[in-house]
């Protein structure tokens, strides 16, 4: 070997070594990189899902109000229903009392 393959030879094996070094400082960078963005999606995904827990237990409760007024409301309808009722079955009782008010005028 001449010394002008021997300067290319080792030329050749710089380039070589700076390459994979270049390659190997891009990768630790670029993973830094990556690890922080990840990091970033994480947090904003695990806020979102709290801010969507947060939603679903305020209409859990939402739900809850009104079906207690709807409870509330279904008895006041039938205690009118059986009100109603009552007063049909004295029919009787309400002619009686329109006709005697009819005579009395």
């Amino acid at each position: 070997m001449t010394i002008v393959e021997i300067i290319f030879a080792v030329l050749a094996f710089a380039t070589s070594l700076s390459s994979v070094i270049v390659a190997l400082v891009a990768v630790h960078k670029n993973g830094n990189k990556d690890i922080k963005e990840d990091a970033i999606e994480l947090g904003t995904m695990q806020s979102d899902l709290g801010y969507i827990k947060s939603g679903v237990d305020d209409l859990k409760e939402n739900q809850r109000r009104h079906d207690e007024k709807l409870d509330v409301l279904s008895e006041r309808v039938t205690k009118v229903e059986a009100s109603l009722t009552a007063h049909v079955e004295n029919k009787s009782l309400h002619s009686r009392s329109v006709k005697s008010s009819q005579r009395n005028e």
